[in-house]
Parts: C-alpha cells; structure tokens; sequence
C-alpha cells in the first residue's frame, strides 16, 4: 500500500500546483495525467503498431490502435450529435491537407519513432524510465520542432493539398456525423484485415516475446487494490482509457489532442534562458512574441505534457515499477538526438505526430489520419532496419 499511497501523492501534488500557478490549466492537467497513467499502466504507445510487428512480429497493438480509433470516433460522433451543429462549428478539427509536406512528414517521422523505440508521448512517458534518453529525444525533438514551425506556416508544400472532411460528404449534419462514423469503421477493419493476412503469413515462425500483450495471471494479484492499482491494464482497458482521455479534452476544450507543438515552446523557453530575444524567436517562427514570453504554465500544452509525465511516474510507482535508469551507450546518444530531431521536423511537415496526425485526425473523422498511417508505417519500416543495423 505504500506505493499506492505515494503514487496517489505524486498525483495530487502536481494538481494542486496547477490549481494554484495555473487554475485556467486545471482539466488539462487532468487530462495528461490520464493519458500518461494509461499509457505506463498499459505499455502503450504508437510507436508499437509498427516496431513491435518489426521486431516481435506482433501486431496486437495495431489492432488495438484500430479498436481505440472505431471506439473514440463513436464517443466523438455521438459527442457532435448531442452538441449539434453549434459544437461542431466552434470545435477546432484537424482536418489536414493531404500534401507532399504529410508523405514526407510521415516517413521522417517513421524513420525517427523507429530509431528512438518510441514517439512523441512516448518519449515522455519512456523518459520516466530512462531519464537520459528522454531528454536526449526531447530535446532533439524539440530543436526539430522550432526549426520547422516557419515552414509549416508559410510553405505550399505542407499547406496545399485536397482536405476532406467526412461529414462534408453527406447532405445534413446528422447524416455526416453517422455516415463519418461508418467510414471510420470501415476503414479500420480493412486495416485490421490486411494485417490479419499478414499475421497469418507470419504462422510457424519464431516470434519475440512482448510481456505487456501476455495474458495476465490474477493470482499475481490477489486483493482488490492490487488489481485497482498495481495490474498492468490490458490493451483493451488501455484504449478505453484513452478514449475517455481525449473525449473528456474534446468536451471542455474544444479541440483534439496533440502533443509536439509544445516542444517547439519549450525550445524557445531554453533559448530565451540562455539570451534570446523573443521578438526575434517569435519572427523566426511565425509564432510572434507572446507565444514565447508565456511562463511553461500558461502554456496548456505543458500542462498537458508534464501531467503526462506524472501520470506515468504515479503509475508506475504503484506499480512498483518505478526503476529509472541512466543506462546509454554513446552510440545511442547520437542516435537519440537524431531520432528526435528527424521526428520534430516530421511534425511541422505532416502538421502533427502520432496522436495530432494520426488518431486525432482519424477520430476527428479527417482523411489525412489515414494518408498519414502508410507513410509513418514506411517510414517506422525504414528506420527499424536501420535501428537493426546500428544498433543490433
């Protein structure tokens, strides 16, 4: 119970430091320790769908992404519907062109979650277990992210392209809500039937051995609040999780999740810490000064991310698998940075990473969400074959 009653802790410490710093922050707050909660209890992350078919032969957890992506735009299309058209044109979507800028965006980005072993929240909740390698990603991340927020702003070649909105293809409101949510399913078993196919052809083969996807003994857990608190959630519990997450930030903020666009702030943070100007950061990235000069709580992104962060450390401290370590090879330090780098200049490109170019879009009922799977898949293909050769 100890590490229940500390984990709890952390929690509430980190809430009560938003209600006092940053009230108007508050649900944000909520919402990251939820989604970092879900994903360390859970072992999930996006970055999986792709390096855990590559290396274990597993695709378990695409299929789960597929079942999380059919149950969150259920939960958002009922959401619309019980809003009404007055919610829906207030609510800021992301509906993405699909452009040159979201193929290479994708691809870079591939490249970069295969070689890092994680994305965007994932490298905040896996720098919980490795400090020194999260930091590493982040901050090359980071310096992508503020490199490339100009050319997202600005070039043709991220901002032109067909954007299609699924609801738009129906003639009423409550007939492209319904019909959006169709397509959404749709599209989601045919993903889960080519992998399928593809998981049959892998039959008779040796295939590694992933613990987060093993069923789960209850007898290693025999009291309820071990089976409240400490039991890894099952990929099936996780991906509720996470719909209610972003259900639950869709209601009270009006818009879907993401994640990236804050470690381009917290690069300009760092810069101005060390003598930058902000007028002249804001100009460079099109941001404008006031983006830069907000404290890191002002900012509801970093709410967000630091509350993943403690979601995470809380539910891995219940756990009692709260065992950082600062294990790194120099090699891996390269790569890491890299990695991040390449993933931040992905983000600008496809105007987003995994969760706000690809499950938010597709939940959001946006096509891009689905032109961004191939090219992320492509290029998580490229960059496990490279992790492979340096690493391995």
């Amino acid at each position: 119970m100890k590490n229940i009653y500390i984990g709890l802790s952390i929690l509430v410490l980190y809430l009560v430091l938003i209600l006092v710093n940053a009230e108007s922050a508050f649900k944000n707050a909520v919402v990251g320790i939820m989604i970092g909660y879900v994903l360390a209890r859970g072992s999930y992350g996006f970055a999986g769908t792709v390096n855990r078919a590559f290396r274990g032969k597993s695709l378990k957890l695409m299929h789960s992404f597929m079942n999380l992506v059919m149950i969150t735009a259920t939960a958002m299309g009922i959401v619309f519907l019980i809003g009404g058209p007055e919610f829906l044109a207030g609510f800021k979507l992301s509906t993405y062109p699909i452009s040159m800028g979201l193929v290479a965006g994708g691809i870079l980005f591939g490249i970069g979650m295969a070689i890092a072993s994680c994305c965007a929240s994932g490298a905040l909740t896996d720098g919980v277990s490795n400090p020194l390698k999260g930091l590493l990603v982040v901050f090359g991340f980071m310096a992508g992210v503020f490199a490339f927020f100009g050319v997202q702003a600005k070039s043709a070649f991220v901002n032109e392209g067909p954007r299609v909105f699924f609801p738009d293809l129906f003639p009423t409101f409550e007939s492209g809500i319904v019909g959006a949510i169709a397509i959404t399913i749709v599209l989601a078993l045919i993903v889960k039937a080519i992998t399928n196919k593809l998981d049959k052809s892998w039959e008779g083969e040796t295939r590694g051995v992933i613990a987060s996807e093993q069923d789960i003994d209850l007898n290693d857990y025999p009291t309820q609040s071990d089976r409240f608190f400490k039991k890894p959630f099952t990929l099936m519990e996780s991906a509720i999780g996470l719909c209610i997450s972003v259900i639950a930030l869709a209601i009270f903020s009006g818009k879907g999740w993401g994640v990236s666009s804050t470690f381009g702030f917290w690069f300009g943070k760092l810069a101005i810490l060390f003598g930058a100007d902000p007028v002249q950061l804001g100009e460079f990235t099109t941001k404008g000064a006031e983006f830069f000069e907000k404290g890191i709580l002002e900012n509801s992104g970093s709410v967000m991310n630091i509350g993943i962060i403690i979601g995470a450390i809380a539910a891995l401290v219940m756990m009692n698998r709260f065992k950082p370590t600062l294990k790194i090879t120099g090699k891996e330090v390269e790569l890491f940075l890299l990695a991040g780098l390449v993933m931040g200049i992905g983000t600008r490109l496809a105007n987003g990473c995994n969760a706000g170019a690809l499950y938010t879009p597709m939940y959001l009922f946006s096509l891009s969400g689905w032109a961004f799977l191939p090219t992320m898949i492509f290029g998580g293909i490229i960059g496990n074959k490279i992790w492979k050769k340096v690493l391995n």
